[in-house]
């Protein structure tokens, strides 16, 4: 299993652990698209890899794998997941982008509205995410 593969399955079990009280819904992801039916695959972008209610609050999650050891590059997201947040957060939308370093196994769990601070950032060293670590 590939790390980022790895990392969602991870992401929707620490869900369980609240019953009926937490729906993760897992949008088609474009790199399953392709394994399926190679570069000829054509599909719409989804806003996220899930769509997730907890406790009765709804928000688009987005998680992502990383092993460079300083930092987490804006590269990681597409820019269509960006678009979705710059339209998402002033609907009073919520998105999070939930962050596995795979040095120390550590998660983040970062409001998408953080990316969108400055757009000309090229990465965001693990020092400034150290207050959306969480544990899953």
């Amino acid at each position: 299993m590939l790390k980022w593969q790895d990392a969602q399955v991870k992401f929707v079990e620490s869900f369980r652990k609240y019953g009926k009280a937490a729906f993760v819904h897992e949008f088609v992801d474009t790199a399953q698209i392709k394994g399926l039916h190679g570069n000829k695959a054509v599909m719409v972008e989804q806003p996220s890899d899930y769509l997730v209610v907890l406790n009765g609050q709804v928000f688009f999650a987005e998680v992502k794998s990383c092993s460079n050891p300083t930092s987490f590059p804006r590269s990681a997201l597409r820019k269509s997941q960006t678009k979705t947040i710059l339209q998402l957060i002033p609907a009073g939308g919520l998105y999070f982008v939930y962050i596995r370093h795979e040095t120390n196994g550590q998660w983040y769990k970062v409001p998408g509205h953080f990316f969108t601070q400055d757009l000309n950032k090229k990465s965001w060293k693990w020092e400034e995410l150290a207050s959306f670590k969480v544990t899953l």
